[in-house]
């Protein structure tokens, strides 16, 4: 059997059109048209919060954001491109949030490889319907779909690899050097993105020298290759010069220059990096088949050596070099190269296809086509509907960063503010502020910055979760009083209020308990089917600790939810500041959300009070509301 590729003769079906050059192009541009419509589809628009406490994946976002370097080694010139792209997208783009954009810009990337992908392949066959149908197969794999969907930069690293394969090919055919001089920029820009991309390196070498061993004396164009590979790398100014403006950027402690070359050479990457083999899981080579199917993938492999042998010692190495990389001992590095490892395995599948074809009598190969369409149009499917639910990122109900920041800033906090929470809940609100650009002038704060306003150093208001008083009171300290800001916040204050900024709705003028009156309340908007209502106290005296119940009425009577009170209790400003620690004159708000059962109309409430660990009330009083549905 004749090696296929460059020299390969135009499939002979005339009738159909299976080699035109403008039929091709078209289809091209069809497959990258369904490409997108998928991935814009699957398009993650929103991340877990645990996603955002650290990772690649957050890592790029805001690299992206702030024009600042990713992890080491900074991923100079995707994360500058990956700047640019943001700007454009957030203004060319109205309809899409902003995690949507950033996803895009893997989702580009993505596009540009399946189109190298396909370019690559009619070079291995004219038949652009095996190319098509190949290409198509590669873009719903789970790893490749996954990640054109994600903010991560893989996607890039398979586009770069696969150029370096057009190149190549496309250098066999003409023996023209701007191919050459194209796969050395190429180099350069790997070695300024994902440096893994380069193990396709010796393939390459190999691939050129035993096609023209005398290479290595062209001077000339050694030296033109070797400025091409360097000139990416001054991208690095770039990395340099964030560390010098942003220093806490580097995660590396400032020395001088000396942390440039730490964090180039990825200090903290090579103490994970142990040299010993056991990094991926033990079924990885299974993984592979089992995405691929067992036919596809040892066809493919097969295949290879069919494409020739300058390109079978360009494929062979590398897949070799891959599967030993993904078992050094570093969590994650098979993620890097089984994505580039995919597509080399489809150039041996497509090869083999298109010369099964070419060994069948001209009058048969139709059919014969038709059969092998049919059939990868099923795998096709298949993957497809196997991957969807896994990959799926759009609309996902465990997308919880976004809405728990709406929720703590719908407190709305004062211009300025610093607020102080759980991990969780400060690196929701700084990728709210930050990335989604949604109140901007919040500053999520750290244990020593509220030291620091405790202190009085400080002169900014600041905010504390509900969820983190406890935190906050044995982390950094007890302020001089505490007022309720709403269904998840507390304000802490230097001094006590001594007097309302503004009357409430509803005037009260009740005192439950003799030393402490209830001046008035609001009720606040609240989810469908709930009701919030902010409490204003006035201690008059000195008082014992006390746990609040308010309970709506209707007609005069309890509201019942599932056979329990619609009522909620709790110690005044969420059990922030109990009323043992109130000076008297001192004005508190106390917030309370109350779950109501369908239809209901409430028109007054019961406020009661109640001493800790003790059923008995010490008293209570009685309002008329406005009628609330």
């Amino acid at each position: 059997m004749k090696d296929i590729g460059a020299a390969t003769k135009p499939f002979p079906i005339p009738a159909i059109c299976l080699t035109s050059r403008r039929a091709a192009r078209l289809a091209g541009v069809s497959l990258l048209l369904l490409a997108s419509a998928l991935y814009l589809l699957t398009l993650d628009d929103g991340l877990r919060v645990g996603e955002l406490l650290g990772g690649d994946l957050i890592t790029h976002q805001y690299a992206q954001v702030l024009g600042r370097p990713a992890n080491a080694p900074g991923y100079p010139v995707y994360s500058m491109l990956g700047w640019l792209w943001f700007r454009i997208g957030r203004a060319a783009l109205p309809l899409f949030n902003p995690t949507q954009v950033l996803s895009l810009f893997s989702t580009l990337w993505a596009l540009m490889a399946l189109a190298v992908l396909y370019l690559v392949l009619l070079e291995i066959t004219h038949v652009w319907p095996l190319a098509w149908l190949t290409a198509g197969f590669y873009a719903v794999t789970y790893f490749f779909w996954y990640y054109a969907v994600t903010t991560e930069q893989y996607a890039s690293a398979v586009f770069q690899t696969l150029l370096f394969v057009l190149w190549a090919f496309r250098w066999e055919k003409a023996r023209a050097d701007r191919y050459l001089r194209y796969s050395a920029l190429n180099a350069g820009f790997a070695l300024s993105n994902l440096v893994s991309v380069l193990f396709i390196v010796p393939g390459l070498l190999l691939f050129y020298l035993i096609q023209e061993p005398g290479l290595l004396r062209r001077r000339r164009l050694l030296v033109q290759a070797a400025v091409l590979a360097l000139l990416p790398l001054t991208s690095y100014f770039f990395v340099y010069w964030a560390g010098r403006a942003h220093p806490d950027w580097s995660g590396i402690a400032w020395r001088g220059g000396g942390w440039f070359w730490q964090f180039l050479s990825t200090e903290q990457g090579r103490s994970e990096l142990t040299w010993s083999f056991g990094g991926a899981p033990l079924d990885y080579p299974w993984l592979m088949l089992a995405e691929l199917t067992p036919g596809v993938c040892l066809a493919g492999l097969a295949g290879v050596m069919l494409l020739g042998k300058p390109r079978a010692l360009l494929i062979y190495p590398t897949l070799v070099i891959y599967l030993l990389f993904s078992y050094i001992d570093r969590f994650g590095n098979w993620y890097q190269v089984i994505m580039p490892m995919y597509p080399l395995v489809l150039l041996g599948f497509a090869g083999l296809l298109d010369a099964l074809l070419r060994r069948l009598p001209a009058a048969r190969r139709t059919s014969a086509l038709l059969l092998l369409s049919a059939g990868m149009i099923a795998l096709i499917a298949l993957r497809t509907a196997a991957n969807y639910p896994h990959v799926d990122q759009s609309r996902r109900p465990d997308d919880d960063a976004v809405p728990l920041a709406h929720a703590l800033l719908k407190d709305a906090p004062a211009y300025g503010a610093l607020i102080y929470g759980t991990t969780e809940e400060m690196a929701a609100v700084q990728y709210l502020t930050v990335v989604w650009g949604e109140r901007a002038d919040i500053t999520p704060a750290n244990t020593h910055q509220a030291r620091q306003w405790l202190a009085g150093g400080d002169p900014r208001p600041l905010y504390v979760t509900v969820q983190a008083v406890a935190l906050f009171q044995q982390e950094v300290g007890q302020p001089a009083a505490w007022w309720s800001a709403g269904a998840h916040l507390v304000e802490a204050l230097r001094q006590p209020r001594w007097e309302l900024t503004q009357p409430p709705d509803i005037p009260a003028g009740c005192a439950p308990v003799p030393g402490l009156e209830l001046i008035g309340l609001d009720v606040l908007p609240a989810d469908p089917g709930f009701l919030h209502l902010a409490l204003y106290w006035r201690a008059r005296r000195p008082l014992p600790d006390m746990t609040v119940s308010v309970r709506p009425l209707q007609a005069d009577a309890y509201l019942w939810l599932g056979g329990t009170l619609a009522a909620q209790d709790h110690p005044p400003a969420w059990n922030a500041y109990p009323f043992s620690r109130w000076r008297p004159g001192e004005v508190v708000r106390d917030d309370y959300i109350i779950g109501l059962p369908a239809g209901a109309q409430v028109d007054g409430l019961e406020v009661l009070l109640y001493q800790p660990g003790d059923a008995g009330e010490l008293g209570k009083c009685r309002l008329s509301l406005p009628r609330q549905s």
